[in-house]
Order: C-alpha cells, then structure tokens, then sequence
C-alpha cells in the first residue's frame, strides 16, 4: 500500500519537470493574434487618458473579457510596453493553472503525469495559452475554481469561494460561465440548508454584478459590442449549426487529442464501470456536474456557429476535461495500463506532426484557411507576431499612423487588430464586422453565401463615414439616421445626462429596432423594380432577340406592383444557362 510520503516522493519529478518542459514549449509557441490588439489599443487608450474606448470619443465595448483586459492594463501601466509583457502574463498565469492542475487536483503521480503530457500536447491548450486572449486567465480561475469544489468538504465558506472565483470567471468572459455553472449549482444544491448560502452566492458573484452595471451605465449596453455584432448576423440557424459542427470536426481532424480528451472528460463521470467502488454518490454527482459544464458548453460552440480560430473555443472545455481526468485514482490502475495511455497521449498528440506545438520551431508557417473559414491561426499569425520572431522593427510600436489610406483620419476595414492598435489614437476606426462600431454591430451581415465565421461584414450605410468624417448627419436612410442619433446620445453623450440615461433604457428594451429595416441591410446589393419596368426589361431589341431580361445578384430582385393586382397565378422565369 502506497503512503501519503510515498505518493509525494513519486509525485516529485513531474512537479519539477513538466513545468519546465510545458513552459519551454510555451516559450516555443508564444505569439499575439490579430484580435488581442483590439484589446490593447483600448489598454492604450486608457493609458493616455482617452477612457476605455475603442475609438476616442466613442464608448464602446470592443473587448470581449474585462477582466483580462484589467489585468492587461495594469502590468501595462507599469510596463508602458505592450508585446513582451502580455506574452510573458500569459505565459505566467498559464504555468499557475497548469501547477494548480498537476499539484491540487490530480489525485497521484500517475494523473499528474497523464494530464501534463495531455496539456503538453494539445495544440489549442497550447496555441491559446498565449495569444493575447483571455484563456490563460479562464484556465488559471478554472484551476482555483475546480481546486475548491473538488475539496470543499475541508474547506471553510466553499460557496462563497466557489462563487467568487465562478463571478471572476464571468467578468473575464461571461459565456465561460457554462463550464462551471452546473458544478455551482450542484454544490449550491448541497449547500442549500446551511444558513447564509444565498448571502455568499451574492457576495462572491458581487464583481460580475458590479462589471455589467458599470457596463451598462459608461457603454450603455451590458454586454460587449461584439456579442451583438457576431450574434445579430441574421444567418439562418441551420447554417450556423452546421457550421457550428463543422468547427468540432474541423479540430478533431487537425487537433484529435483535444477533441478525445474532451470525449473522455464528458463522458468518464457517466460510466460508472470505471469508477472507484468506494466513489459515493455525492463525489459522483460532483463529477457529473463538472461533466456538464464541457457539455453546455459544446452545445453553446454549435449554436455559435464555432469559430475561425482553430481551438481557440476548446482550450477553456478541455481544461475541465483534464481536471475530470485529474480526478480518477490512476495510480490504483496496473501500471501497463498507464503506461500504454501516457504512450496513447504521446503518439495522438503526433498524429498531425506539421502542427504539434511540441515540435513548433521558429519557422512556423501554416497560414491557409480552409474551406469553412477555419484557420490555424497561429500559423497564420507567428512569422509577424511570434515570440521567436520578436524584433525591434516589428514590436515596440505603439503609436503611429495608416499608411496608404486616402484619409487618415477616418480608416475602414475588417481586420482592425494591429491596424487599429498602429494607428493615431485620433484615427477613427471603422470596422466592417461591426466587432467595434455601435452602429454596424446592430445591422444584419450583408448576404454571402460563403460567409466566413466571426467575420460578419456589414454593408456600410450610404452617408455614414461622410458623418463620422464631418460629425454632421449624412445617412440617407431616414430611419437609420433616427436610429443613429439615439445612439450617439449613449455613446457619446454625458455620462450623467439624463436624456442618456433613458435612451440606455430604450434601447436595453428594444425602443429603436424597428427603425432598422433588416432585409435592406441583409439583402443592400438586392435589384428593385417596378412591374412596368420589368416588363421593358423583359422585351428585347427587334435586333437583339436574346437580349432580354434583367440580371440581379443573389440578394435577390425585388418586384413592385404599382396597382392592386387580382391574378390567380404568377409566372417567373430563370435563364439558368446564364446563372454564374
């Protein structure tokens, strides 16, 4: 019978050298991506005294994780530089989760081991524990998260803790609260009799309430500028599912261990075979629970439509799925068994030698997108905004101008990270996806039968950068502009207005949506006619026998009757010989 001594002399060398190895592999891997510049031009922002805005002078949210980007500004206000020192936060925060995992919850050296070398090999664990993103602090407020549940029974005030670190998690993105929110409720459940267990539900979930109201009164929406600019795209359902699955299946051909491991981690806890036979019904259910969470969260990835970063979504999922694993007595299995799974971790996680982030080296390239928009986005990204590939010419920028745009004061485009954090703080960026603008966030993407997730481009209003340049009204919808001026009362405004105040409510409780005429803006490039005019179309030159009809794109044609009609049927042709 293996002692508590025993156990921590075998558990030794693991605490010691998978650290290490995994923070070598992350020194290897380390990068920004385009979207953390998002964030780190409103950290700069902040800095110079501009607020926390995008664009001067405009209150939006265009950061998805205000904890992490509170963080990010507070090591930058000490810094006063922005690349090394989001790397190497990243990097930290991602070696303490990666500890709390191996050291706190892991049950013996041999669950230790197999998840350390699962976490080593993973590349979205890998990819997304750098980036700039918000996932290294998502997998460190897991770590704490799950080291309090699963020993909460020697623990004083378990809910408020578990509460506090659950809140945390939703200041630092607020749908990461599905990983965690049946395991809170389950040990709520449980906790429900003892006194003062709503009291420390409400206190430790204080952060999140005071983040969305101060959300709501300083941008006046509570939740970010880009939920409603990927979730307001006006894209039916079933393409978004689909695109949804196909984002799973996308990383299970490129990334199989991370999708197995998430497999095994949702589904370990339901088998009750392969559970300890001392397990109690109350650890049983504390793993289900857990369970799912990864499970909620899945389905939340499909209903999303996925993502275009590869594993960017299934970092935070496969985190709690180690954890799930963390917790199984391994050492009490015989050892050929935890031999053959370690050697299975191994050879699954070499599967795809090209992307292996424990064999990426300085020249990692792989920067192509696939067929449903999904890339490998370190890949893409490394060559410009790798660690290894850090130079004085390509880093230490941090104010600057566009260069090569007609009017530098008023900028559009859709890739806005490093364009919009290089540019003059004065330079007003205009996002086409809408991920920092308040007005295009709200309009429908324009129709494309071959959308790119997370990329939603909208169609830019007719007059609206003529007003952003001038400050004077030139949309040409009358209706959108009425919309426009509410929402530069929030936006723009006084803080403490009270004409601001209640447009904040107007517009929280959908005042204003029928002021947008959707089909205009989903469908902008749609052909309008009459009934009189489409019947000139319709008949050809005496000379051109061929040459009738009226070509329209796919957003369609659009038939107006002049007069009422009575017809018992309508006639419409397609040349479809000439259909492109």
């Amino acid at each position: 019978m293996m002692t508590t001594s025993d156990a921590a002399h075998r558990r030794a060398p693991v605490l010691l050298l998978a650290p290490i190895i995994f923070g070598v592999v992350l020194v290897k891997t380390a990068w920004l991506s385009d979207d953390a510049f998002i964030t780190l031009r409103t950290v700069v922002n902040w800095r110079h005294g501009f607020g926390l805005v995008w664009n001067v002078g405009e209150r939006v949210q265009a950061y998805t994780h205000p904890l992490w980007m509170l963080a990010l500004s507070a090591v930058h206000f000490v810094s006063h530089e922005t690349y090394f020192t989001t790397i190497f936060l990243s990097i930290a925060l991602s070696l303490a989760a990666f500890f709390i995992l191996i050291a706190r919850l892991a049950t013996g050296p041999a669950a230790a081991l197999l998840v350390a070398t699962a976490a080593i090999f993973s590349k979205a664990f890998v990819d997304y524990s750098t980036s700039g993103l918000e996932n290294p602090l998502t997998h460190l407020l897991l770590a704490l998260f799950f080291w309090i549940y699963f020993t909460r029974e020697n623990r004083s005030h378990p809910l408020l803790w578990l509460a506090l670190w659950g809140g945390l998690i939703g200041v630092n993105r607020l749908d990461a609260l599905l990983l965690i929110l049946p395991a809170l409720a389950w040990a709520t459940w449980q906790a429900r009799k003892q006194r003062g267990a709503a009291a420390a539900l409400l206190i430790g979930f204080t952060p999140l309430i005071l983040w969305e109201l101060f959300a709501l009164f300083y941008y006046g929406f509570p939740f970010p500028n880009t939920a409603y600019a990927k979730l307001n795209t006006g894209l039916p359902m079933a393409e978004v599912l689909r695109q949804g699955s196909l984002y799973l299946l996308h990383s299970f051909g490129s990334d199989p261990l991370t999708v197995i491991v998430l497999i095994v981690g949702l589904l370990l806890p339901f088998v009750d075979a392969l559970q300890p036979e001392n397990t109690t019904r109350a650890n049983r259910m504390a793993a289900r629970a857990s369970a799912l969470g990864i499970g909620l969260y899945l389905l939340y990835i499909v209903w999303i439509g996925g993502d275009f970063m590869m594993g960017r979504f299934l970092s935070a999922p496969f985190f709690c799925a180690l954890v799930i694993v963390a917790q199984q007595p391994l050492d009490r299995r015989p050892r050929w068994l935890q031999g053959a799974l370690w050697l299975g971790i191994m050879l699954i996680g070499l599967w795809n030698p090209l992307q292996a982030p424990v064999l990426s080296t300085a020249r990692y390239d792989v920067g192509y997108v696939d067929a449903r928009g999904i890339a490998d986005e370190r890949g893409h990204y490394y060559q410009r905004y790798g660690l290894l590939t850090a130079n004085r010419a390509n880093r230490f920028i941090e104010e600057g101008r566009v260069v090569g745009t007609p009017d530098p004061q008023n900028f559009a485009h859709c890739g806005i990270g490093l364009r919009g954090f290089s540019a003059s703080p004065y330079t007003h960026i205009v996002d086409f996806c809408g991920l920092a603008d308040p007005l295009l966030a709200r309009l429908p993407a324009a129709y494309d039968p071959d959308w790119r997730v997370g990329h939603p481009i909208r169609d830019v209003p007719s007059g609206y950068l003529g007003t952003l340049r001038t400050g004077q009204p030139q949309l040409t919808d009358p209706d959108l502009a009425a919309f426009y001026a509410h929402l530069q009362t929030v936006v723009r405004g006084p803080l403490f207005s009270r004409e601001r105040l209640r447009e904040i409510w107007r517009f929280n409780r959908g005042a204003y949506a029928h002021l947008i005429d959707v089909s205009r803006y989903r469908y902008p490039q749609r052909r309008e006619l009459t009934a009189t005019a489409l019947a000139l179309s319709l008949m050809p030159p005496e000379d051109q026998p061929d040459a009738g009809g009226v070509p329209f794109s796919a957003h369609g044609l659009r038939i107006t009757l002049e007069t009422p009609h009575t017809a018992r049927f309508l006639v419409l042709g397609l040349a479809t010989d000439l259909l492109t």
